[in-house]
């Protein structure tokens, strides 16, 4: 059932992925799976990964092992999960193989504190380095669940982990946080990382008013080297003793102190580490959608998305450069006059030819309706019914020589008239009528009394 409901979201869902294997009792013995959206966010932030394979889940005893990363906000996310029947050195390695063919790229620091899991990953990525766990990302489950259980807990945190990660772009997106300094890097740090990490940045800000110096450890030395170059320093290099940017990848507040002394007015580009920007990972905004349609449908989407993602990029990138920015705008405005051009010139299409163009059916030039049989005769004798009536009626009003106000009380004795016998009794009657040495009203009331 479990192996069914994965194929069926394989199946309904853009890159999703699963791998699984069973035992010689036809047992469910690993598994392995990841969606689109995972896979993105391992390419963004998969330069440290944690293995956690602390967790047994589910009734069946099978070990569950999360792939987790750190986002640009600092938080959790989940790039691959597995199910395991044993904690072997041969499972583990199975679970590397299976990972690194589907996401390609090796990590550079693999996370974890099972000695098996340190065999395993000296075997399949041996240009990886180990390192001993520092946190848990999931508190294990007190109960035992079934595997349909377990996969339900599973999809509800997983959408929990994602509206937070949405949360923390529209954060920071739409909040701006008060300035601690006049420093021209504090603006351009705000606009260059997400919220979380330009915290950290005017938390070190802070410290330079204050005068803290980094915090190092006993084995670590305390120099800064330094050294301007390129317009207003945007190609400088330093390093401090605390080895904050190496570990981190963020500056420390000696760097920004030295940065600022000697007036360097653009952050320098070696430091402008990607996996904290704003446009790393996954815009939640675009994120894929599983939508069932036609080809056609599914390419617009696509491209809609990356040039969303384009447009945001080239903000963020050029967020501090008026000048780069300013040719971008100008060439999105060129863009879009030749798409109003492009626009007025179309042909107006009737309200079927817009139907038409949305199904995809291709009107004929000319279109032939063919009557039903038996329909011509039917047409033809209603027609010669109404004439006959028509004229019956201006007939028998001019033979009594009755007012025409007769005319409707006629009209209603020829519809109930089934035969020639009547009609011709009918006109016997006007005729007699006629006869008649007296006034019209006269007539007209008498032909009443005998209809």
């Amino acid at each position: 059932m479990v192996v069914q409901r994965l194929s069926g979201k394989k199946n309904c869902c853009d890159g999703y992925s699963f791998e699984s294997t069973v035992n010689s009792n036809g047992e469910l013995d690993r598994l392995f799976w990841a969606d689109e959206i995972s896979k993105k966010n391992y390419l963004a932030f998969g330069d440290i990964i944690s293995f956690d394979a602390t967790f047994k889940t589910n009734k069946y005893n099978m070990v569950f092992v999360p792939f987790t990363a750190i986002d640009n906000h600092r938080r959790n996310v989940i790039v691959g999960a597995a199910l395991l029947s044993s904690k072997s050195i041969e499972s583990y390695s199975w679970l590397l193989k299976v990972f690194l063919d589907y996401f390609g790229i090796t990590p550079k620091v693999v996370v974890d504190q099972d000695p098996a899991m340190k065999q395993a990953i000296s075997l399949v990525l041996p240009n990886s380095r180990h390192r001993l766990c520092m946190w848990h990302i999931m508190k294990k489950l007190a109960d035992k669940l079934s595997l349909v259980e377990f996969f339900s807990h599973f999809d509800h945190c997983m959408e929990i982990q994602r509206h937070n990660g949405r949360k923390n772009y529209h954060d920071t997106r739409y909040t701006h946080p008060d300035s601690v300094s006049e420093n021209p890097f504090e603006k351009e740090a705000e606009l260059m990382y997400t919220k979380a990490i330009f915290n950290d940045f005017q938390d070190e800000m802070y410290h330079i008013r204050s005068g803290v110096a980094c915090l190092k450890s006993a084995e670590e030395e305390d120099f800064v080297l330094f050294k301007k170059e390129g317009e207003e320093g945007i190609d400088s290099t330093i390093s401090c003793g605390c080895k904050r940017f190496e570990h981190y990848g963020l500056l420390c507040r000696q760097s920004l102190y030295i940065l600022n002394f000697f007036r360097v007015t653009r952050f320098p580009k070696k430091y402008m580490v990607d996996r904290w920007k704003r446009d790393a990972g996954v815009n939640p905004r675009t994120a894929p959608i599983s939508t069932f349609g036609n080809d056609k449908y599914l390419k617009v989407k696509d491209i809609s998305r990356e040039i969303t993602l384009a447009g945001e990029y080239l903000i963020n990138s050029y967020a501090t450069d008026v000048d780069e920015l300013t040719k971008v705008r100008d060439q999105m405005n060129i863009m879009i006059k030749q798409a109003n051009e492009t626009r007025y010139k179309r042909t107006h299409l009737s309200k079927r030819d817009r139907f038409a163009a949305i199904l995809g059916y291709d009107q004929p030039s000319e279109v032939t309706v063919r009557v039903p049989n038996g329909c011509y005769k039917i047409q033809a004798q209603i027609l010669e019914d109404t004439k006959n009536r028509a004229a019956l009626q201006h007939e028998f009003i001019i033979t009594a020589g009755v007012n025409m106000d007769m005319r409707d009380e006629i009209t209603k004795l020829l519809t109930n008239m089934p035969g020639k016998k009547e009609v011709d009794e009918l006109k016997e009657l006007c005729k007699a009528i006629k006869l008649l040495n007296c006034s019209i009203e006269l007539k007209t009331e008498f032909l009443k009394s005998v209809m």
